[in-house]
């Protein structure tokens, strides 16, 4: 089965508050091993495909076990008229042509009634069964059904939407049918389906609330660091309250505490509570602990995770963060020129730090390797950094500015240092050879890691129209006097004779990194080292090979945001190791005490930003 994110399914999760067809009676919520909260990406066979999928929900569960299911629920990426014979299912058995007598109960959906996720105001498709079914001790499988016709249009491929849940407790939260096999397979390593089941009865509790599943949180030794704890509501009644301990290595850190959410933490969904935390003073991995003992000011009726541990990974040194800005642009996009100079301005600020690129849509230079990064992003130009920050490539963010925001994502600590080497193994320089060096500053058993790779141009050119830049921004004399747009504002409305830079010409694993990149387990200080290669012999976009560069992204995979980064630009072979190299640390920038970029220092007291990313306060006393 093809694993495909689309960038979208990564920063948005689905919300209950769309299309709701069922109302739900008193003491009946919505539950599954998907939680609304969750990361999604889609997936599909990217062919027609009769699509059979489920989830068991064990008849000891916590907070299932018992319970009558009256409805089931699960949203689909897309909906086209491609799409039939959905229905839903509940088994004591993953059917099979052998076992069909396994099937307990079934309701097809009616095709008109089918929802996506792309249509307005739908979520989830929403199905009441004939007749309630209890969950026995054994247990019970719930899934769906759905025939795709065919597949030719991209976001056809990818119907099935997945939650990828934090920390190791996947439970078996998804079963596929593999068709050409003709056997079910179980997926619940990397993913649980999106789907739900409406409970009520059993021994559901009323107020409960668990400390959720949480990833690695990094710190310097010492100092102050704020973490996020998630809490999730797991009763019928939303959490208005909690008292609650935090312990650090079995240190309370504090009194139990008791803290009102603005905001009630709907039925079997998530918020985080920000603790300020003192780090442990030698590097190593803390055990971060949150007890919950009361809810709503009675006691908490959760039985099972109402103690958490999650790790602060306290590190022997930081790595060298770098910010990646993919870059959603066009030739037809005429305000897109802004995102162009945004790029320059960047590029010129943190020359060391900052990896551009240039996503092109709809126009010569779109390349299918990054297209399952677009699901239906439509914001020209915008950009991501680090996978994590949306924001525009000129004036930033939530009235933050670029440089702002850059500060701020340069200054989270970065727990890796990575290095990439690109060499051309051939004189006629088609085939790029990528050598990486990654190496980590805390152990961890797992590889929660991986790389992906991209292969950028400079000076792209094109003499059809289609390569011709359009510029809105021509004769605008408002945006004059902006920062490097005079280039564009000087500058005719069509740019005939552009030459385009950062452009993603071919990219490998691009959304969730190569499987094997990095390999468990992680020791701290060692380098790990990597080669794999990208050909480009029938690429038509690799006009000139010394305008080639290539970038390795570090992902974590639990999250899908970018680590860090590296570039380097394409050489002919050499003989050699890659050895990270640390920088001599030198001043990249200076900055007043309001974050206002200064060319020199005065008297007066400074910010110094270097050039291996740390960042100090200096005062000089004279001139």
């Amino acid at each position: 089965m093809k694993r495909i994110l689309t960038i979208m399914a990564l920063l948005m999760a689905v919300t209950s508050s769309l299309s709701a067809a069922i109302s739900l009676e008193e003491g009946q919520v919505w539950w599954g091993l998907f939680t609304e909260d969750m990361p999604t990406e889609t997936i599909g066979q990217e062919k027609a495909y009769n699509y059979n999928c489920a989830i068991f929900i064990a008849g000891d569960d916590a907070t299932a076990a018992g319970t009558t299911i009256s409805a089931v629920r699960f949203p689909l990426a897309y909906r086209t008229s491609n799409m039939r014979s959905a229905k839903v299912w509940v088994a004591a058995q993953l059917p099979t042509e052998e076992n069909g007598n396994a099937v307990i109960e079934e309701v097809s959906i009616l095709d008109a009634r089918l929802q996506g996720r792309t249509d307005a105001n739908a979520a989830f498709n929403e199905v009441k069964l004939k007749q309630p079914v209890t969950i026995p001790k054994e247990g019970l499988y719930i899934g769906f059904s759905i025939k795709v016709r065919n597949a030719e249009k991209e976001w056809e491929k990818h119907p099935i939407m997945v939650g990828r849940p934090s920390g190791t407790d996947h439970r078996k939260g998804f079963f596929f049918y593999d068709a050409e096999e003709a056997e079910w397979k179980d997926c619940s390593i990397d993913y649980v389906l999106a789907l739900q089941v409406a409970v009520s009865g059993g021994s559901l509790p009323a107020n409960a609330a668990e400390g959720a599943p949480f990833f690695d949180i990094f710190s310097s030794p010492s100092t102050t660091t704020t973490i996020g704890l998630p809490v999730r509501a797991t009763g019928t009644q939303p959490v208005k309250s909690i008292d609650a301990q935090l312990e650090i290595n079995g240190v309370a850190q504090g009194d139990i505490f008791h803290y009102d959410f603005t905001t009630p933490i709907a039925n079997f969904a998530t918020d985080t509570l920000h603790f300020e935390v003192v780090a442990p003073t030698q590097a190593g991995n803390a055990d971060c602990r949150l007890r919950i003992d009361r809810v709503n000011g009675k006691e908490n009726e959760a039985t099972d995770k109402a103690v958490h541990s999650g790790n602060v990974a306290v590190l022997s040194q930081q790595g060298h963060r770098r910010t990646v800005m993919e870059e959603f642009t066009g030739s037809w996009c005429s305000w897109c020129p802004r995102g162009i100079v945004g790029i320059d301005l960047l590029s010129e600020a943190y020359p060391d730090r900052f990896v551009p690129i240039a996503i092109h849509r709809n126009d010569p230079m779109q390349v299918a390797d990054y297209d399952v990064f677009y699901g239906d992003y439509d914001s020209f130009p915008g950009a991501f950094l680090n996978r994590d920050k949306h924001v525009d490539p000129y004036d930033g963010a939530d009235g933050l500015s670029l440089n702002t925001i850059m500060e701020n994502t340069l200054a989270q600590t970065c727990p890796a240092d990575l290095e990439i080497k690109a060499e051309w193994t051939d004189d006629n320089k088609t085939e790029l050879k990528l050598t990486t060096s990654t190496t980590f500053y805390y152990a961890t058993p797992r590889a929660d890691y991986a790389l992906a790779f991209v292969v950028l141009h400079d000076s792209l050119k094109g003499d059809t129209p289609k390569w011709h830049q359009l510029n809105i921004y021509s004769g605008n004399t408002e945006w004059a006097d902006r920062p490097g747009m005079q280039r564009f504002t000087d500058a005719p409305a069509r740019l005939t004779d552009f030459a385009y830079n950062h452009v993603a010409i071919a990219a490998k694993d691009i959304i969730r990194g190569v499987n094997g990149s990095i390999s468990a387990p992680i020791v701290s200080g060692e380098p790990q080292q990597y080669v794999t290669t990208i050909n480009l012999a029938d690429n038509s976009l690799l006009q000139n090979a010394d305008n080639v560069h290539a970038a390795a992204l570090l992902i974590y995979r639990p999250t899908g945001l970018i680590v860090t980064a590296a570039t380097a630009s394409a050489q002919k072979h050499v003989s050699g190791i890659l050895v990270p190299q640390r920088l001599t640390p030198a001043v990249a920038a200076i900055y007043s005490l309001d974050g206002r970029r200064q060319p020199s220092v005065n008297k007066g007291l400074y910010i110094i930003r270097t050039n291996d990313g740390r960042m100090q306060k200096i005062m000089k006393i004279r001139r």
